[in-house]
């Protein structure tokens, strides 16, 4: 998922971040949600059975918006 992510043309970086566990997560797919809007790109939060991690996602500033609506349509 995050290799399609970085395909979107504008995203910069991608930047996994703190993984937590969660007892109470039992999907049986990974699944990324959109989370909120940063001042340089995107937070969004991947769910995978037992964990929850961060993702970063750094944009070019001139195309924050269509990032971020692809971002949304991909991702929720």
């Amino acid at each position: 998922m995050l290799e399609e992510m970085a395909k979107i043309d504008g995203v910069k970086k991608i930047i996994p971040a703190k993984i937590s566990y969660s007892p109470s997560r039992s999907i049986s797919q990974p699944k990324i949600k959109f989370q909120r809007e940063t001042v340089s790109g995107f937070k969004l939060m991947a769910h995978s059975k037992g964990t929850v991690q961060e993702i970063f996602v750094v944009v070019d500033g001139a195309k924050k918006i269509e990032v971020g609506n692809k971002m949304r349509t991909l991702f929720g």
